[in-house]
């Protein structure tokens, strides 16, 4: 786990950095243990402002989707939730061929040009 110290950047600018620089990474809490995200300055479960950055576990179930119709300026896309085997929840999208199907297995990773995580189905 990486410690974040005082002239650390913020939250949300680690997680970017880390995730152009190819790599999944969740805040834990160091009283509470909790993993949370969105990138945050506390703990969402006790507030406190005590914590680490750990590499993530991929892992996720689909929760929910929608799809986004098509329009002139953008193609068809789908938003998803998808709760993490690590206990939070997270909002993408799933890339790949096939049709979202709430319970199915997701693997999470990172698309480095954009800085996001992004969904695949996971491997039988």
């Amino acid at each position: 786990m990486s410690d974040v110290r005082n002239g650390s950047p913020s939250p949300e600018t680690y997680f970017a950095e880390t995730l152009r620089a190819g790599r999944l990474e969740v805040q834990v809490c160091r009283s509470c243990g909790l993993a949370f995200f969105f990138p945050r300055t506390h703990c969402t479960h006790c507030r406190s402002q005590e914590y680490a950055w750990r590499p993530m576990r991929a892992g996720a179930t689909l929760y929910s989707y929608s799809e986004i119709p098509a329009t002139p300026q953008a193609p068809a896309r789908n938003v998803i939730l998808a709760d993490m085997d690590e206990g939070f929840r997270m909002m993408s999208t799933l890339l790949g061929p096939g049709e979202p199907r709430i319970g199915m297995r997701l693997t999470a990773r990172p698309d480095p040009q954009r800085a996001r995580v992004v969904f695949e189905q996971e491997a039988p």
